[in-house]
């Protein structure tokens, strides 16, 4: 049985009794995905909760709206029924106490196997209709090992993230890691840069993980969070979703004395499979993502050919194979059957960034193959001149991407947020096109400068440049700054 969950004791209960989960919808998604979800995954159950989220100080409340259940209910044939949790609402959902009452006192555990079912978790939709992964109970058991031992995670630890418990990631590191290390967790929704810190420094944190946006949030309301919250006990930061960009980096380093970490992890293998940690040390240097945790392999393959590159320092897409892959839900989603032809191959898992290996074995990230730039039929890769952008002064954040451009065939566009205090004007994108031109080949500079109050992110902060590339088509063919 497929069954929706929103809190953590019902997930372990469900897994419990062999059935297997979706991902709390109404925590990270609007209601039009939470319909999308129950169609495509042929839920059979919905368990309807209003829950108090830890900490208590929050004292926020999670209340579904009974529209957006009747919307869902209506698009899910399959659903047989509406558990309400921790009472009924008069309307047609059955009381969670009530069942629970006609129960034994004892249950028995169904005798789940490794490779069965364990949950599906859906993916952002950076590239279009979200697609459904499913994994099972033996990825579960080994990706929580294998990031507690990269981490050297213990019963002391108190694990931290902003992520939502319906994500892979956010479940990950409130569910199944802090749990499977008898660690403690902190549960808070959607908290500020500056509830950030707070909760942190109060409930004792230990490692926190991450997008590099909530860093530098964080970073931007605290920039000296020791002097303010002396009792702050982190000892690691994990950078996921996105790429840890240099300032950040190194403006962390500077505030709290250790090191955000880039790592690799992404919903169609559950969560993170490269560490540049092991046993709780940061071993690979600088922004390196670091290397496979024990158990996966990693090759760099040609994105057209599929032919393993030897050459290092050579760009390749990144393929995988270990205690978890690629497994898509095939049901209505369109295309779905092609996509898991082309993205799993003799069982390895093809992803859609680019890395390079270094002279010592290390892995570095490039680009995502879908954003690469193609302009005057040379490549640019964002990441390197938001790398180049964000160390202006001026500049909080900054995403680029490329327009349609009648003589280059794309433009490189920058879209940046200033910092507080800083005005929009066309001096300043100028300023900022001289900066880039100072620091990389010329090709590499933004033709245009758009200022934005803010990025476009989904759920745990990871850039959508699928809506910037959709917002900023008004650009498309018109007379750059210069």
């Amino acid at each position: 049985m497929l069954v929706q969950l929103l809190s953590s004791e019902l997930w372990i209960a469900a897994h419990n009794e062999g059935h297997y989960s979706l991902p709390p919808m109404w925590i990270s998604y609007p209601n039009h995905s939470s319909i999308f979800h129950a169609r495509m995954a042929e839920q059979r159950l919905l368990n309807l909760c209003r829950m108090n989220v830890l900490s208590a100080a929050d004292n926020h409340v999670i209340n579904p709206s009974h529209n957006d259940v009747d919307r869902a209910r209506a698009a899910a044939p399959h659903l047989r029924a509406v558990v309400a949790w921790p009472e009924a609402s008069g309307r047609d959902h059955e009381s969670f106490e009530q069942l629970l009452a006609a129960q034994s006192e004892e249950a028995e555990t169904y005798p789940t196997q490794p490779l069965d079912a364990s949950g599906i978790y859906y993916t952002g939709g950076t590239t279009g209709q979200p697609k459904g992964c499913l994994h099972t109970h033996a990825a579960e058991v080994a990706l929580a090992d294998l990031n507690n031992l990269s981490r050297a995670v213990t019963a002391d630890d108190v694990l931290f993230t902003h992520a939502p418990i319906g994500h892979a990631f956010g479940n990950g590191e409130k569910i199944n890691f802090p749990l499977r290390a008898g660690a403690s967790v902190i549960y808070a929704v959607r908290p500020s840069g500056e509830r950030l810190w707070q909760l942190a420094a109060q409930y004792g944190a230990t490692i926190m993980a991450g997008a590099a946006t909530i860093y530098r949030i964080m970073l931007q309301v605290c920039p000296t969070p020791r002097e303010r919250y002396p009792q702050l006990r982190l000892r690691q930061a994990i950078s996921s979703g996105e790429i840890l960009d240099q300032a950040t980096y190194e403006r962390w380093q500077q505030a709290l004395g250790f090191p955000v970490r880039n790592t690799v992890g992404m919903t169609p293998i559950r969560h993170l499979f490269i560490d540049s940690n092991l046993l709780g040390e940061k071993v690979a240097p600088h922004l390196s993502v670091g290397r496979p945790m024990p158990g996966y392999e990693a090759r760099l393959v040609d994105p057209v050919s599929g032919e393993t590159l030897l050459d290092p320092e050579q760009p390749g897409r990144l393929a995988i194979r270990g205690p978890s892959g690629i497994t898509y839900w095939v049901h209505r989603h369109t295309g779905i059957l092609e996509r898991a032809r082309q993205d799993v191959r003799e069982g390895w898992s093809l992803l859609d960034d680019a890395y390079v290996w270094d002279q010592e074995g290390w892995l570095w990230f490039h680009a995502r193959l879908d954003d690469m730039i193609v302009t005057g039929g040379r490549q640019v890769a964002p990441r390197e001149v938001e790398d180049v952008l964000t160390r202006h002064p001026a500049v909080a954040e900054a995403a680029v991407i490329g327009l349609p451009d009648p003589i280059r065939g794309q433009a490189v566009t920058a879209v940046v947020v200033l910092r507080p205090g800083q005005m929009p004007s066309e001096d300043l994108a100028h300023a900022l096109q001289d900066f880039c031109k100072a620091q990389m080949a010329l090709y590499k500079y933004p033709r245009y400068i758009e200022f934005v109050p803010e990025l476009p992110k989904d759920n745990v902060g990871k850039l959508q440049r699928r809506i910037l590339r959709e917002r900023l088509q008004h650009l498309a063919g018109k007379e750059s700054l210069t």
